[in-house]
């Protein structure tokens, strides 16, 4: 789950741990977490706490699985369920993220809910799924815990098909295709869904159907469900996937009967909004810079001339020129020489800076013990004070907070860790900068080679006889 763009930033996370923890989806099969708390706001507030602790309160908050079993399936009831969502966390997420998990009852099959951090909460590092990270990772887990509770384990293909958006049925549409119809390409189904609907008003039944996609070049299997293949298609596709008004039923119910008129819209391209370069004309400029600068120019023109997808592909272009451009001014490169001297310092600043970095991060592990002491302290410091008011009830946490103050000096640990998390945070900030430095030194580099490339050339090529006899001579 990303941030939101506006207002509070983490709101979907927050959102995702209500949904899973709704008491009436769970019927009070769910579960804590990582985190002290047992609530949504607790919960949600210790994982906020853990973003802003680290800094890293932007970009994606959280993850979502759900660990869904076969429909219907006997030997899976609630609590094995429960059971087997409580050791996927364990196993997956260990201590190093705060994560609730739920198992939901409200449908006819038994399915769990996990979201947990997307920040460690041992040293603050981002959790990055990549694609095959489920067929690498996750699915040897689940297909492992199967087996150890006697159930069937979940093929990588079916796993892939249960990723998808519904379209109105209960089998749905590939995430894929799901993905091709929002970004408004062109997908199979999409091309027969609009086939049918053209063609059901012109015919009587089903066979005439069946006729009439044969006539406009569709492969048709007309068994105990009706499936099309596109012209140039890869697949059979069934009809009831495309959502409830293509089922088998639904399609002889529709035949003979006119489509709605539909209100026609006017399509209007998207605009794109031309970044300026003005900024730039205040700036000194030397020949080698400006040669870089006209390159970002050109490009700029060439996109109002191109169709809108070359557009945006141009724009890119230009937008990344006017960044590297930026960084040349920023660090007073002139030349090609300078832009080298510049690739090899940032190069050793990068180098000095994740050295740092790891030094911290060795810091960080050997004070990790400490530092988990210091975290258990923490959890019951707010019950610790109610017992110094008055409250009888909490006096074994009084006491354990005493035991933990013995082993540890709570307050030299605190700021120790405060410290080394702002100086892991500024580090980051440094590197990533550095890193966006040397991507943009190296863009600037090879476009520099490009050009000196495309103007020498038509001198070697371009020479008259007549010189070539003056120059041997």
């Amino acid at each position: 789950m990303k941030s939101a763009k506006k207002g509070n930033k983490s709101q979907y996370l927050r959102n995702s741990i209500a949904y899973i923890m709704n008491p009436v989806k769970t019927e009070g099969y769910l579960t804590g977490t990582n985190c002290s708390a047992k609530d949504v706001d607790g919960i949600f507030r210790e994982m906020l706490k853990t973003k802003t602790d680290f800094g890293k309160t932007d970009g994606r908050q959280g993850y979502h699985f759900v660990l869904s079993f076969k429909s219907r399936d006997p030997n899976v009831d609630k609590e094995l369920a429960l059971t087997i969502a409580s050791e996927f966390c364990i196993r997956y997420l260990g201590d190093r993220y705060q994560y609730a998990y739920a198992v939901h009852t409200d449908h006819d099959h038994i399915h769990a809910h996990i979201v947990f951090n997307s920040v460690s909460v041992l040293d603050g590092l981002k959790y990055h799924y990549a694609n095959g990270d489920w067929e690498k990772y996750v699915q040897p887990i689940t297909n492992d815990l199967c087996r150890k509770y006697g159930l069937e384990t979940i093929d990588i293909s079916e796993n892939e098909r249960s990723r998808r958006m519904k379209s109105g049925t209960e089998s749905g549409m590939p995430y894929v295709e799901w993905k091709a119809e929002k970004g408004k390409a062109v997908s199979w189904r999409k091309i027969i869904r609009d086939e049918l609907d053209g063609l059901l008003p012109d015919v009587r039944d089903l066979s005439g159907l069946v006729t009439a996609l044969r006539g406009d070049g569709f492969e048709v299997k007309a068994g105990k469900y009706l499936s099309v293949k596109a012209p140039g298609g890869i697949q059979f596709i069934r009809t009831r996937s495309l959502g409830e008004a293509y089922d088998t039923q639904a399609l002889i119910a529709r035949c003979g009967i006119p489509r709605k008129a539909e209100k026609k819209t006017e399509t209007r391209m998207p605009r794109i909004r031309h970044a300026k370069l003005s900024k730039y004309s205040r700036s000194y400029l030397s020949p080698w810079m400006k040669k870089m600068f006209y390159q970002a120019y050109k490009r700029k023109k060439m996109a109002g001339k191109q169709n809108f997808r070359l557009q945006k592909e141009a724009m890119k272009e230009f937008n990344e020129m006017k960044r590297n451009i930026s960084f040349l001014i920023r660090n007073r490169i002139t030349d090609y020489s300078g832009l080298v001297k510049a690739m090899d310092q940032k190069g050793d600043e990068l180098k000095a800076l994740l050295v740092k970095r790891e030094g911290i991060r060795k810091s960080m592990r050997h004070m990790e013990g400490k530092f988990s002491l210091l975290s258990d302290f923490e959890k019951l410091e707010e019950r610790d004070r109610l017992f110094r008011e008055g409250h009888e009830e909490f006096r074994f946490e009084h006491e354990k907070c005493q035991e933990l103050s013995a082993v540890i000096d709570v307050p030299t640990v605190r700021k120790t860790r405060e410290e080394l998390k702002r100086n892991l945070t500024e580090l980051n900030a440094a590197i990533r900068g550095c890193r966006s430095d040397i991507r943009s030194a190296e863009a600037v580099k090879t476009a520099s080679e490009r050009l000196e490339t495309r103007e020498e050339e038509p001198c070697r090529t371009n020479v008259p006889e007549s010189e070539k006899e003056i120059r041997k001579e």
